[in-house]
């Protein structure tokens, strides 16, 4: 039978590939239930095959499901085949948000713009403290065409995370410290963002 693949980081899932969609979907599914679960929304499309509108797009999915958090995120890399810059600031805060939609898009033959909306719900900050501050926050990421591919090239912008993706990341930083008054700024952290997400 022959074998499809389904990439998740650097582990290769081996699925079956089969004319049944009821036992495909039940595969897939199961596959899901082992990613990530800040990602599993996240669909990556190769860059080459993406309009300015869906550069962006991809962009913020993976901002938003922490992907610029740390080098070490396995969808890291995905963030540079989206941008010019070759590297990233080691960003000490966050904007915390929970959506972003694109809201216009002005093409021309190698440059682009393209303005999106975040809703702001607050920052966390280096100290892992946490600050509320509702609001929409407006990016206008311009983008360059180069052998065939947009990428943005314009603003760096510091992270802009989802409220489950900057609670999985503190869980990650909890089980990396000891210090006692590290370990409580990070519950109360956990704790502040776990509200706001109803």
């Amino acid at each position: 039978m022959p074998i499809a693949g389904l990439q998740t980081g650097s582990t290769m899932i081996k699925l079956p590939r089969c004319n049944q969609p009821r036992i495909a979907i039940v595969v897939v599914a199961a596959c899901l239930m082992i990613a990530p679960r800040a990602l599993l929304a996240t669909v990556l499309i190769p860059a080459k095959h993406l309009s300015p509108r869906e550069v962006v797009q991809q962009y913020c999915n993976l901002d938003m499901a922490g992907a610029r958090l740390s080098s070490q995120n396995p969808y890291n890399d995905a963030i540079f085949a989206l941008v010019a810059w070759p590297d990233e600031p080691g960003w000490d805060s966050a904007t915390i948000v929970s959506a972003c939609r694109i809201q216009r898009v002005q093409t021309a033959q190698r440059r682009s713009k393209v303005t999106a909306q975040y809703t702001v719900l607050g920052t966390i900050s280096g100290l892992n403290e946490v600050r509320s501050e509702n609001h929409a926050e407006v990016v206008t990421f311009v983008l360059a065409k180069s052998n065939g591919i947009w990428k943005i090239s314009r603003p760096l912008i510091r992270p802009h995370v989802s409220v489950d993706a900057a609670v999985d990341n503190l869980r990650t930083l909890l089980h990396q410290h000891n210090d006692l008054k590290e370990i409580n700024r990070l519950h109360t952290a956990i704790a502040t963002l776990g509200g706001w997400a109803h």
